[in-house]
């Protein structure tokens, strides 16, 4: 878990170093805001222990797809309907090369 947060935290320092690689600047912010959620909620889920550390390491687990996706929207400079267009579209010549 602390990986991939280490790697999503790597992409947005990235994007601060290089931001001609940034051409979605507001899906980039809303990717640090995410990425800012999920370390608190995994600094949270450190301090209380118990049962109570599993719910906040699961939102932050969602906050961490958030923050992926919005990082690839930031990037190739998409909206995130265009996104979904696309993966609709790969999924369906992925389904008719079974056929």
């Amino acid at each position: 878990m602390e990986f991939v947060l280490g790697i999503l935290v790597a992409c947005v320092l990235a994007g601060v170093g290089w931001p001609q690689l940034v051409r979605n600047r507001q899906h980039y912010l809303l990717a640090v805001g995410c990425l800012t959620v999920a370390l608190v909620f995994t600094a949270f889920a450190v301090l209380v222990g118990g049962p109570g550390a599993h719910v906040l390491l699961f939102f932050a687990s969602v906050a961490d797809i958030a923050t992926f996706v919005f990082l690839l929207c930031a990037a190739g400079g998409l909206s995130l309907a265009q996104l979904g267009r696309d993966l609709m579209a790969a999924l369906t010549n992925i389904k008719n090369l079974w056929k």
